[in-house]
């Protein structure tokens, strides 16, 4: 507002010294060229702005429910282990480490979960545990069977 204000001023006071149109012509189309330059700019840099915000906001809003999950799961489970895409421990778990007897000191960060489970077991367990297809149990009553 304070550059057109100034524009505008610029454009009047040329146009009372210097009556000469061609001149007067690319002198308003620079200013309205440096004008709409300045609002694109603006625009660009507000949004971005906002943009950076909301995903700052999401990021802890998300971190938030995490911690509020875990908080819930620990307040009914013995153990709670956090784990990757391939089913591996993303960082230890001493009440685990406790309820498997383990030696003090040894992590679990990074050990595969079918690690602990009995031979022959894994193809189950990581179909358990793997991601839902699109039918569910719920859908079909007889997906569970």
């Amino acid at each position: 507002v304070t550059n057109v204000a100034i524009s505008v001023v610029l454009v009047c006071g040329y146009i009372i010294v210097e009556p000469d149109t061609e001149l007067v012509t690319i002198f308003v189309e620079r200013e309205l060229f440096q004008c709409a330059t300045v609002v694109v700019l603006l625009h660009t840099l507000e949004t971005n702005i906002v943009a950076i915000a909301r995903q700052s906001i999401e990021v802890l809003t998300a971190a938030h429910h995490r911690l509020a999950v875990a908080s819930l799961l620990r307040m009914v489970c013995d153990a709670v282990v956090e784990l990757d895409a391939d089913l591996n421990m993303v960082e230890d778990c001493p009440a685990l480490s406790n309820a498997l007897f383990r030696a003090k000191g040894k992590s679990l960060q990074g050990l595969p979960l079918k690690q602990f489970f009995i031979l022959g077991d894994e193809g189950q367990i990581e179909e358990l545990l793997s991601f839902p297809n699109t039918t569910s149990a719920a859908s079909d009553p007889s997906a569970a069977l």
